[in-house]
């Protein structure tokens, strides 16, 4: 919702009266703007895309930006909806586990003083 009581379902486009799905009024959601309401719950599918619906990262990146696939699908955007970090993703998770087992360690080596009974 913004100042002047538009609601966006994306706080990337918060402001652009285009993109907003409805307006509150009087505490009710009034004035829906069904089709942005129906784009923004249906036509941002990654699901529908033939390349993200291949995609082994897609449940990790739940298809990109909801708002930048509208663009391309209704809009003639031309955004690239592949995550630069797909590349570096296998390189992160190796990371992240070597740091939260470090951690883990640290836990388990000085529970006692961390969480005294």
């Amino acid at each position: 919702m913004d100042i002047y009581i538009y609601i966006y379902k994306c706080w990337e486009i918060i402001g652009n009266k285009q993109y907003a799905v409805g307006k509150l009024i009087d505490g009710e959601i009034k004035e829906i703007n069904h089709i942005m309401l129906n784009r923004q719950m249906y036509g941002a599918d990654p699901i529908e895309d033939k390349t993200c619906s291949k995609c082994s990262y897609l449940p990790v990146c739940n298809g990109g930006c909801p708002i930048q696939r509208i663009e391309n699908e209704f809009e003639n955007g031309n955004n690239d909806m592949c995550t630069f970090y797909k590349d570096f993703l296998p390189e992160f998770m190796k990371i992240h586990l070597a740091l939260k087992k470090k951690v883990l360690k640290i836990i388990d080596e000085n529970f006692s003083q961390l969480f005294p009974t």
